[in-house]
């Protein structure tokens, strides 16, 4: 009876350090369910549009607007060129955070303490999301440097027009 016990109270204390660590990051646990394993398209204050999806919808808008823009094919490749390694990059940290959580949830699951090796995870953890932050800005700003001053200016104007039309359904 005592082992039954012991074991059905170690049973819930496991469960529960990898509830707490799941559920403490934006994005994960319910959230990350009920969007298609994406967690929610915001920033993790639940506040707005994220600058990964920024970057790719300013994206998007140049293509479709290229003719009204007069973007060149140069300008295109650059813009396709700067797409794809962010979304290369956007992977690679993506998989870092990914291995940081599970060795996270492997000294959650130990028996021994280890206190200094979870901070030091952590730490690995936030470093990871602030370059892939950086990396994100680092995109938006590329794709503007791509941009003459005229195109730029039509684009702010055609945003505006499309936010009033928007506005007023």
């Amino acid at each position: 009876m005592k082992k039954n016990l012991m074991l059905a109270v170690g049973v819930l204390l496991m469960f529960g350090a990898m509830t707490s660590v799941v559920c403490a990051e934006p994005g994960q646990g319910m959230s990350k369910m009920m969007h298609g394993g994406q967690g929610m398209p915001i920033m993790d204050e639940g506040k707005g549009m994220s600058m990964e999806d920024m970057f790719f919808k300013n994206a998007k808008m140049i293509y479709s607007l290229q003719e009204d823009l007069g973007i060149t094919e140069e300008q295109l490749n650059k813009i396709k060129d700067a797409k794809i390694a962010l979304k290369k990059d956007l992977i690679r940290k993506e998989a870092e955070l990914d291995i940081v959580m599970v060795d996270m949830m492997a000294l959650m699951q130990s028996d021994e303490p280890h206190g200094e090796m979870m901070k030091d995870l952590i730490d690995k953890k936030y470093d990871v999301k602030k370059e892939k932050a950086k990396r994100v800005v680092d995109a938006c700003m590329s794709l503007k440097e791509i941009l003459t001053e005229d195109q730029k200016g039509k684009m702010k104007e055609m945003k505006k027009g499309m936010m009033k039309k928007h506005m007023s359904k």
